[in-house]
């Protein structure tokens, strides 16, 4: 039986696809990361978006353990978009 990525809807975000590999462990893509090796950076309107979405939920990005699952997957999804965006510290 092959094991495929499943797509998760609540990963959703303008731009960016999360998959979630196996128990709670997500990749972030983009259409064009998948289809090259070279990562493209956001545009600044996802990045500007994005940036607000971390301001607003900060408290839970920098501790997804005061969440239930799947909402901690969610929060470490963009825990992680933000440190690759520059726009929190790990």
């Amino acid at each position: 039986m092959e094991c495929k990525p499943k797509e998760t809807e609540a990963m959703r975000h303008p731009g960016i696809v999360g998959t979630e590999l196996d128990e709670g462990h997500i990749s972030r893509s983009t259409p064009e990361h998948t289809q090259s090796p070279s990562k493209k950076p956001l545009s600044p309107e996802s990045r500007q978006e994005l940036k607000q979405f971390v301001e607003k939920w900060r408290v839970f990005i920098d501790d997804p353990s005061l969440l239930d699952q799947p909402m901690r997957t969610v929060a470490e999804f963009f825990r992680e978009a933000a440190i690759e965006e520059g726009l929190i510290g790990e």
